[in-house]
């Protein structure tokens, strides 16, 4: 079975940006996120959906909720 989330410290080394910015996109809203019990983990869909949204500036961008 392949990987279907990554933590938020591979999700930053993803993205190039450090943990504190992920966590503060999460709490900001609009970026894909998910909270399992203590853990918060971003779906792999979901992470190259919003990062396509953001590559064709913006037009489609999909809102999350705040997770904290």
């Amino acid at each position: 079975m392949s990987k279907r989330v990554l933590s938020v410290t591979e999700t930053a080394e993803t993205l190039g940006v450090s943990r504190p910015t992920v966590y503060k996109m999460i709490q900001e809203g609009g970026f894909p996120a998910v909270k399992l019990r203590r853990r918060t983990v971003i779906p792999i869909v979901e992470l190259d959906e919003w990062i396509r949204a953001q590559s064709i500036g913006g037009s489609e961008i999909r809102r999350y909720p705040p997770l904290y």
